[in-house]
C-alpha cells in the first residue's frame, strides 16, 4: 500500500500538477536566438512528428481493438494513479490551447492563419500531432548565433 501512495503522489506531482505553474507563469518569447543543434535539428523534422503521429495511431488502434474498456471504467473509480492520469490527460487537453507555447510556435514559423491555430486546439492529442507533421521549420534569419 505505501508503495503505490509513493507512486500516486509521485506521478501527481510529475503530471499537470506540476506543469501547471509552468504553463501559466511563464512568459511569452516568440523569437529563437541560439543555434539549431543536433538535439534541436532531430525534433523539428517532419518525419518526427510523423513517427509520433503514426505510433499513436498504433497504440489508440491496439486500445480500441483488444483494450478492456469495461476494466478500464473499473480501475477509473478504483485505482487513483488510473484516476490520474486520464484526469491529466483531458486537463492537458484543456490548458494547451490557453497557454503561449502554440501562440509562440506559430509566431516562431511566420504562421500567422488563426485557422490553424483552432483547428490544432479543438482537435485534442490528434491537433497538436498533425501540426507537428505539417509545421514549417524554423526561418534561418531567426536563427541567430550567440
Amino acid at each position: 500500500m505505501i508503495s503505490s501512495r509513493r507512486h500516486f503522489i509521485g506521478s501527481n506531482f510529475t503530471g499537470v500538477i506540476c506543469l501547471l505553474p509552468y504553463l501559466i507563469f511563464r512568459r511569452s518569447n516568440q523569437t529563437f536566438f541560439g543555434i539549431k543543434d543536433k538535439w534541436l535539428s532531430i525534433l523539428e523534422q517532419r518525419s518526427t512528428g510523423i513517427s509520433l503521429l503514426v505510433v499513436t495511431i498504433v497504440l489508440l488502434s491496439y486500445a480500441v481493438i483488444a483494450g478492456n474498456w469495461q476494466d478500464y471504467i473499473q480501475q477509473f473509480y478504483q485505482r487513483p494513479f488510473v484516476h490520474l492520469i486520464s484526469l491529466d490527460f483531458c486537463l492537458m487537453c484543456l490548458i494547451f490551447p490557453i497557454t503561449s507555447l502554440f501562440d509562440d510556435d506559430m509566431v516562431r514559423r511566420g504562421i500567422k492563419d488563426r485557422r490553424i491555430f483552432w483547428a490544432v486546439a479543438l482537435l485534442p492529442l490528434f491537433g497538436p500531432l498533425i501540426y507537428l507533421c505539417l509545421r514549417p521549420s524554423l526561418p534561418e534569419a531567426s536563427l541567430m548565433e550567440t
